[in-house]
């Protein structure tokens, strides 16, 4: 670059706005800065570490999208009727379908990047791994928005052992959680059972009250 000192105080402008973006819930905005960090580090080319963390942020920005847009659409609420605020407001710029296949494209290039940066030995590598542990998770997650449960699972379970491998407690009772709602949506309702009772416990010891109470929700269901 000819001018780096210039080029790491506009990422740290476009990092500092997306943050600002999301605390006030613009999220759309956020993904056009965040995609602005995205086409920075690909850029850059010399730190795919960031590149792929960056991406799995992406992804879950469009995650919240596809959720919300998603609830927009049950409740129906874009087209109650006298409520001008919502007539008067701006369209959303994606549908939410549009916005889960964004988002499986970039949890995906997320952990590819990361399975090649560990596989390629670098020094840092090891460090790496629990990135890719959450990014798969990101990925069951990203699946189970969508309803399909079949990759979900394979997700979640595969999450669950890297996050056990990693020494992370919390998360691997998060990725368990998913396993058994994807497990539920393929109807195995008796596995799916046994899984959120482990998560409900794993969560309560690792201290993680917000997964304990939606697995316990998932267990009343």
């Amino acid at each position: 670059r000819a001018d780096l000192g210039d080029a790491q105080g506009q990422l740290g402008a476009l990092q500092a706005a997306a943050d600002a973006l999301v605390s006030a819930g613009a999220l759309e905005e956020a993904v056009e800065v965040t995609n602005e960090v995205v086409g920075f580090w690909q850029e850059d080319g010399s730190h795919p570490w960031q590149l792929a963390l960056t991406l799995t942020t992406l992804a879950r920005l469009r995650l919240e999208l596809l959720v919300g847009g998603q609830a927009a659409e049950q409740d129906g609420s874009r087209k109650a009727a006298g409520d001008k605020d919502r007539e008067d407001a701006p369209q959303a710029k994606h549908t939410p379908h549009e916005h889960g296949d964004m988002a499986l494209a970039s949890i995906q290039a997320a952990a590819e990047i990361l399975e090649d940066f560990i596989c390629g030995g670098d020094e840092d590598a090891a460090a790496a791994r629990p990135d890719l542990a959450a990014a798969v998770h990101t990925f069951a997650r990203i699946c189970l928005a969508r309803a399909d449960h079949e990759p979900a699972l394979k997700a979640a379970e595969m999450a669950r052992r890297l996050f056990e491998e990693v020494g992370d407690p919390w998360a691997e009772a998060g990725a368990a959680l998913s396993e058994a709602r994807a497990r539920r949506g393929l109807g195995q309702h008796r596995e799916a059972e046994d899984v959120a009772e482990w998560a409900r416990d794993a969560c309560v010891s690792s201290g993680n009250a917000v997964a304990a109470a939606s697995a316990c929700e998932l267990l009343m269901e």
